[in-house]
């Protein structure tokens, strides 16, 4: 799964391993590490498409801050033991945890582990293979 922030951002992939059982995260072709370098992963990787809202701000570059709006509902990717799984995400308000449903109105199943939300904007796709 690979996606971008636009032509001032890094690519970003996400590739899966099946040996780890985990997805691994590049940057610009570049394994992406820790301090101790280790690379970063995660059992579960969520793609959420979510609405931004202009915050006002801007940040010391003078690019705008924008918001991502987390309360509602909308299209979302479960990346989970190497297959994509498509979903919807539902957040009826600020309290309710967000849950993840997939075609058949079920809630997707996590594996156990490390789990990445992407929020991307609507309309963004990203490239999964």
């Amino acid at each position: 799964m690979a996606y971008d922030w636009g032509p001032r951002g890094a690519p970003i992939e996400w590739r899966w391993d099946a040996t780890r059982g985990a997805w691994l995260r590049w940057q610009a072709g570049t394994p992406q590490v820790d301090t101790d370098g280790v690379q970063l992963s995660a059992e579960n990787l969520v793609v959420q498409r979510v609405p931004y809202v202009d915050t006002g701000v801007r940040d010391v570059a003078g690019t705008p801050v924008p918001e991502a709006q987390l309360v509602g509902s909308g299209e979302a990717t479960v990346l989970v033991g190497g297959q994509a799984v498509p979903a919807t995400w539902r957040k009826p308000d600020e309290a309710a945890a967000t849950a993840f449903v997939g075609a058949t109105g079920r809630p997707v199943a996590f594996a156990r582990g490390r789990t990445t939300v992407v929020l991307l904007p609507d309309g963004a796709e990203p490239r999964i293979t």
